[in-house]
């Protein structure tokens, strides 16, 4: 059965020299389809191992197409020219062959499932690209929207066809110019090709400085990449193929070990021209110029199994992405290896049917003539224009949701962070700290923590107002109010910050401090695991008291003292404190977690309160052991997130969403948690 399935293979590929327009067939350029596809196919999967991302640079599987779309397709152009029989309208009739009838069937399937699970604005965004695609400008759009490495870049579904667009552009162009330059310049068309290359290679290097993503998604910065295949073309034709001594058969193998490095060991670079682009493109023009000489690679990328996955690789580039991002948006979890393996087997036989019944099909002219071609493909856009248009019109069909549930899309919720003289009070600056509550009334209150005690600002704010007092704000991200210790690596200025903090209370004479941070982080070290498939992203930067060299338990009994020792050493200086502990933290982000739950009507999203208490087991001992000191105030988050009676902490409520991302509150949520501490403060402001 392997062997049939092969030989099928086999015959498809001798059939594919057939359309080649008179250049000949070569096998292992398939089999470099194959590397390029599944470069990207596992790029995508985010496939771990042993904590590493083995194709963190895969994504480079696009540069390897390009470079093999320019020496096709050009070659197809010079040999059409030579032998004087090119056409626009056949060339333009191949590419649509080509390209629209598996890319249509792919958009309409991805529109049925984004019906089913995906909720109103993110349903407009895809009915949107849904016309960029069709006009091929996906390029432009997916520009002026994502950077490609972003988080919701794993969640859009067309976002792999900006690379489709970029092409389709680019032979706009082409042909017209190959025409002009074969009549009256055909003896410097080489030369033209490379100095057209180096123009677009240099502007691509100039552009990624100043505009990242327009380096990476526009066609002038990528056109280097095609006409590095064109050249190949070019030059191919002139001089035809290299002889191919000893010398030129290692060359191959030196491209892909170039592809290989650029893909597994350079990794992911934000960037369009790095060096890992570099290689990826050199590589593979060392192959397509120096392969079929009877090398091992060439060998290699010419065997059966990799032939035949070079010749589906284009339906296997169009189905992964749907696949990918609509798993991604109906899991709430991050899916695991297995899943995507799951995942990538489902892709290659989606890739098969539609290479076998729709892409092989509509090129043959016998089969699929162009009255029809024309037909289907005019007929199934207008259908999905259509449909997007409608999706603009009504809102993303929000009548397939409750009332309930489309206020609860339409939150947008915020940090709480406090507005003072015209600033927002993220201040890190001891001299110039943000001052909240009444104007013009000396602080005798602090705010101490991290970017957690930054969120509580704004309540904050409108709490001291009404009891006419201020506070001065002194929180810095990434450090705990923890004196004494520094964070591992020195991220971020802590023990400095810390102290300037302590001259501060005493400078100012502060008889109050309200601290929010989250000690229990810092101390394990670690993100907050839900154990129920909710894993804060990392890394996080754990504390350490300085100089501190030992293990790591020792490490975290250490930064707990630590913890202790600056609760008493603030009281001790006769401020009154109010320790709020760390709020419930939920592993999964909350508003991105809510549109799939709400998607699939799974509310509500909550964590485990015995999760909660085990996770900040030892600074709940601390607070317990020095709840009788004067002065001690301590406010427990779980009271106010979280039930007794379901064992539950919750992140929303009907028609309030709690946080911001995985562990911050929201204005919203910080004004629940400063209504429980606002009595405790009344009282101890009016006490005898």
């Amino acid at each position: 059965m392997l062997k049939a399935f092969l030989d099928r293979f086999g015959r498809a590929g001798r059939v594919s020299a057939a359309t080649l327009g008179g250049i000949t067939y070569r096998p292992e350029i398939d089999g470099l389809r194959a590397v390029a596809v599944v470069s990207v196919l596992f790029f995508h999967a985010h496939l771990r191992f042993a904590g590493i991302e083995p194709f963190k640079g895969g994504y480079l599987g696009v540069d390897i197409f390009f470079v093999i779309s320019g020496y096709l397709i050009a070659g197809i152009i010079f040999s059409d020219l030579d032998g004087e029989s090119f056409s626009l309208a056949r060339f333009y009739e191949r590419r649509a062959r080509r390209i629209l009838p598996a890319l249509l069937l792919v958009i309409a399937a991805s529109a049925i499932v984004g019906l089913l699970f995906m909720t109103p604005e993110p349903i407009s965004q895809f009915a949107r690209s849904i016309f960029a695609v069709i006009f091929f400008v996906a390029n432009i759009f997916f520009y002026q929207r994502d950077n490609y490495f972003s988080e919701p870049s794993d969640l859009t579904p067309l976002l792999h066809t900006w690379s489709l667009s970029v092409e389709e552009q680019f032979y706009v162009f082409f042909p017209l110019l190959m025409i002009l330059m074969w009549r009256f310049a055909r003896r410097s068309l080489a030369l033209v090709l490379i100095a057209g290359a180096a123009v677009s290679f240099s502007l691509a290097l100039h552009t990624d400085k100043t505009d990242p993503s327009a380096a990476f998604y526009l066609l002038q910065n990528r056109a280097w990449e095609i006409l590095t295949g064109s050249v190949l073309a070019r030059i191919e034709q002139a001089r035809a193929r290299p002889t191919f001594d000893a010398i030129a058969r290692m060359l191959p193998a030196l491209g892909l070990g170039l592809i290989f490095a650029s893909i597994c060991l350079l990794g992911a670079q934000e960037t369009s021209v790095g060096w890992n682009t570099v290689l990826a493109v050199s590589g593979t023009a060392l192959i397509i110029r120096f392969g079929e000489g009877g090398d091992l690679v060439s060998r290699l990328l010419a065997t059966r199994p990799l032939v035949g996955l070079g010749l589906f690789s284009y339906s296997l580039y169009l189905w992964h992405q749907p696949v990918f991002a609509f798993t991604r948006l109906f899991l709430i979890d991050a899916p695991g290896n297995f899943i995507s393996c799951v995942l990538i087997l489902t892709c290659l036989v989606l890739a098969y049917l539609s290479w076998r019944f729709v892409e092989v099909p509509f090129r043959n002219r016998t089969t699929v003539t162009r009255r029809k071609l024309v037909v289907a493909v005019i007929g199934i856009s207008a259908a999905l224009l259509v449909l997007a248009g409608s999706s603009e019109f009504t809102g993303g069909f929000p009548q397939r949701f409750s009332a309930d549930q489309l206020a609860l899309l339409a939150l947008k919720p915020q940090r709480g962070t406090a507005i003072a003289d015209g600033r927002d009070c993220r201040r890190q600056s001891i001299d110039d700290a943000c001052v909240i509550g009444r104007p013009h009334t000396a602080p005798t209150f602090a705010v101490l923590g991290d970017s957690h005690a930054e969120t509580l600002t704004g309540p904050l704010n409108d709490l001291f107002y009404e009891l006419s007092i201020a506070a001065y704000v002194y929180a810095y991200p990434a450090c705990p109010f923890v004196a004494g210790v520094e964070t591992v690596g020195k991220k971020a200025p802590c023990l400095e910050f810390q102290e300037n903090v302590f001259a501060a209370l005493r400078q100012h004479r502060i008889t109050s401090v309200i601290i929010n941070d989250r000690s229990t982080a810092y101390i394990s070290g670690t993100t907050f695991d839900n154990g129920e498939g909710g894993i804060e992203p990392g890394p996080l930067a754990a504390i350490r008291p300085v100089g501190f060299t030992g293990s790591e338990a020792e490490r975290m009994s250490r930064s707990a003292e630590a913890l202790r020792a600056t609760l008493l050493r603030v009281l001790e200086m006769g401020i009154t404190v109010y320790y709020i502990l760390p709020v419930p933290e939920v592993g999964w982000h909350v508003p991105r977690t809510l549109v799939k739950l709400i998607a699939q009507n799974r509310l509500p999203l909550t964590t485990s309160l015995q999760r909660y208490l085990e996770r900040n087991r030892v600074v709940l001992g601390i607070a317990r052991d020095i709840q009788d000191e004067t002065g001690f105030v301590p406010i427990y988050p779980q009271r106010v997130f979280c039930r007794t009676d379901t064992a539950r902490c919750y992140t929303h409520d009907g028609a309030t969403i709690f946080y911001t991302d995985t562990d911050h509150l929201s204005r919203e949520g910080a004004e629940k948690l400063v209504a429980v501490i606002a009595p405790e403060i009344k009282f101890r402001l009016h006490a005898p």
